[in-house]
């Protein structure tokens, strides 16, 4: 068990040394056999390359996992409930939603017949889905589930309040400031920042956020500048240990919720400013529902964005990036939804199943690099032709060979082909 609390003490926050402890774990696990410790280690390796903004590697790992999960007679294991739980939010934050309700379900009757603790993440993240799909009743349903869940003798002492944060989350979410404020009592998170300090790593961070999405929220509904500015100094109290991390994800929603901080109070450029270098930072990964659960405030600056970059030509992000972030937010009732240029194409990620039904996604500039590879252009060619930087090509090329798990150019074109992403 010595691997185990070395794994939970690399949780802290330090993702490069996280995963340094994890490799090391999952090496001592596989020379003894240990079939738990080794899924388990996978599991939240992959959890920690996506954090750094890594989500196709994490998928690629997680694909590894899926395998060891296998019984002799190859019959899932029990275990592999946890493996579906690390699919399933990823396909939640590439905004496959009913793919990640699939694999975050059969997560969670797979754990609850083996070890229901350990459920608690999946079904957060399927409340988060739920609600996202329009089910609030479902969403609530399963959070108070979870919230007992996390007040049995086997959980950590940070669930209840890791639960409770979430639920107030998905009430701000929803603008339900009320329900809000009561979980955040439930929480403390009502009280000064200085409460969570004694909190391992990566539950300040997220009390902390979670505190800024409070405020943001009691500004943008009250107008008070002052909540606003209280949100601002948080965001930016802790955004250099998440830099100084590799903490991609959280720099994303950091810079997400900067840019709707700053909006609010009027700052409009530097607004789309921050938002967009937010988007540049996703794009690659395609990242989506952490832009995409802001709502119709998102809708506002996003439209801004998408004409900021008609106006100086930039790369990346793409016009298309945004404009397909744009068209996934429904108008608000009576608005009409805000589209692309006139003469200007759609431009949408592309999905194909494998022969076990996994989902592989590529975004719509991974699906243009995909093209040209296919016609035999190389990088530079594509750089030329894309109007996109040599490394921002070398990129999506990496993530396009994960995401097809290929090594070469033309077995990327032979398996996009199987699948039909490619004629």
């Amino acid at each position: 068990m010595v691997g185990i609390a070395e794994w939970i003490k690399s949780r802290l926050g330090d993702t490069a040394k996280a995963l340094e402890t994890l490799h090391e774990t999952a090496r001592i696990a596989r020379g003894a056999n240990n079939l738990l410790v080794l899924v388990v280690a996978a599991c939240e390796l992959a959890e920690m390359q996506a954090m750094q903004g890594h989500l196709s590697q994490a998928l690629v790992t997680l694909q590894k996992a899926q395998l060891i999960a296998l019984g002799p007679d190859a019959n899932r294991l029990p275990l592999a409930g946890i493996v579906d739980n690390g699919f399933g939010e990823i396909l939640r934050e590439r905004d496959l939603l009913k793919e990640a309700k699939e694999y975050l379900e059969r997560g969670r009757q797979l754990t609850q017949a083996w070890w229901s603790l350990s459920s608690l993440e999946g079904m957060v993240s399927l409340a988060r889905v739920l609600q996202s799909q329009g089910d609030i009743d479902g969403a609530q349903a399963l959070i108070a589930e979870a919230s007992q869940l996390a007040l049995s003798t086997d959980s950590s002492q940070w669930d209840e309040i890791f639960v409770s944060a979430l639920a107030a989350r998905l009430a701000l979410q929803r603008n339900d400031l009320a329900a809000a404020i009561q979980w955040l009592k439930k929480s403390g998170l009502l009280d000064t920042a200085a409460s969570i300090q004694n909190h391992p790593y990566h539950i300040y961070e997220y009390l902390l956020l979670t505190q800024a999405r409070y405020y943001l929220a009691m500004g943008q509904n009250t107008g008070d500048a002052s909540r606003l500015h209280q949100a601002l100094e948080l965001l930016q109290s802790i955004l250099p240990k998440v830099e100084r991390f590799q903490r991609v994800t959280s720099k994303i929603e950091i810079l997400v919720l900067q840019a709707l901080t700053e909006y609010a109070l009027g700052e409009k450029d530097g607004a789309v400013q921050t938002l967009l270098s937010a988007l540049a930072l996703g794009e690659p990964e395609d990242y989506r529902r952490i832009y995409l659960d802001e709502g119709r405030p998102m809708a506002e600056l996003l439209a801004r964005c998408q004409s900021a970059q008609q106006e100086s030509g930039g790369y990346l992000p793409s016009l298309g990036y945004i404009e397909s972030l744009l068209e996934a937010i429904p108008p608000a009732d009576g608005a009409a939804q805000v589209l692309p240029p006139a003469g200007k194409k759609r431009t949408e990620p592309t999905t194909a199943r494998t022969d076990d039904g996994f989902p592989i996604s590529l975004s719509a500039r991974e699906m243009q690099v995909l093209s040209l590879i296919a016609e035999g252009k190389s990088n530079q060619e594509i750089s030329a032709q894309l109007y996109l930087a040599l490394n921002t090509v070398k990129r999506h090329v990496y993530n396009i060979f994960a995401k097809l798990e290929v090594k070469k150019r033309t077995h990327a074109v032979s398996k996009a082909r199987q699948l039909g992403l490619i004629p």
